[in-house]
């Protein structure tokens, strides 16, 4: 079986080998789900191992293609943002591709890598209480900003992004009217300010968004800084465990060793939740 987007993506050839293995019943199998998953449907591919999954992802992203190229967005932006489903098959270690969730929304031009940042298409819809801390009704259109792994956070080339961005969807998908870049990440968590340093990138990103909750839930911060599994958060998360599991933390970066002497002092890892003004970065 041929894939059009390995001419945009660069698995690991051992991966791609894998693909050429598939079985004539799986082969079938996954033109099948691929044309779900154009149309947003992963159920059935949930069912399926990495492999499957993979190749079901890489026939619908053929489609996507052509929808780049009908709207004339420049190869370049689906490259960028196809490039996640590389991503992602590294962090299974190769094996294939499990995220199909998160891929789903590339596949579907909800979702764009524009320069350093990602953004997707979206209605807000928070809790009570998040809501009634942000300009947005539920429901409403905004642009959520996703950040991908893999590359440093200049401040420069986020304020670059996010101008392009605002071209990008002022130019091609012009009915989704939005007021509001959306961001809800560790990065945005206000007492990070306690432990790094002012001109530190992350400091600097956060500086982009007006910050509106932040809450201590410190799963999403344990597995991005110290690339934790479930099992490990869990047990820095229970009181019982936390003090010895934070010791055996690893200290490999300056990020890992500032955020682990202050959680050793008491210090609570978290998220929050920012925006930013669309015209703030308009030029």
């Amino acid at each position: 079986m041929e894939y059009e987007a390995l001419k945009y993506i660069d698995l690991d050839r051992r991966l791609i080998d894998k693909l050429r293995n598939l079985t004539p019943a799986e082969e079938a199998k996954v033109l099948k789900l691929s044309k779900r998953l154009i149309r947003g449907n992963v159920t059935g591919l949930l069912r399926q191992n990495a492999a499957v999954r993979l190749s079901a992802t890489l026939k619908a992203a053929e489609n996507t293609l052509l929808l780049y190229r009908n709207l004339d967005i420049d190869e370049e932006i689906y490259r960028a943002t196809m490039d996640d489903i590389r991503i992602w098959c590294e962090n299974f270690g190769n094996a294939g591709l499990l995220n199909i969730d998160w891929i789903k929304n590339h596949i579907s031009c909800n979702l764009f890598k524009i320069g350093r940042l990602q953004y997707q298409m979206f209605r807000y819809t928070g809790t009570i209480k998040t809501c009634s801390r942000l300009p947005l009704r539920c429901g409403e259109k905004s642009i959520y900003i996703h950040i991908p792994q893999g590359e440093k956070l200049y401040e420069r080339d986020c304020i670059t992004s996010i101008e392009t961005a605002g071209k990008f969807f002022a130019k091609y998908f012009t009915e989704h009217n939005y007021k509001y870049y959306f961001c809800q990440s560790w990065l945005l968590y206000e007492n990070n300010r306690d432990y790094m340093q002012p001109d530190s990138n992350i400091v600097k990103f956060m500086n982009l968004f007006d910050i509106r909750y932040s809450a201590p839930n410190e799963r999403q911060a344990l597995e991005r800084i110290f690339n934790l599994k479930a099992a490990a958060v869990s047990e820095i998360m229970s009181e019982r465990k936390r003090l010895p599991a934070i010791e055996r933390l690893p200290d490999n970066t300056s990020l890992q060793r500032a955020a682990k002497s202050y959680m050793l002092g008491g210090g609570r890892l978290g998220y929050g939740i920012g925006i930013i003004d669309k015209n703030k970065f308009d030029i």
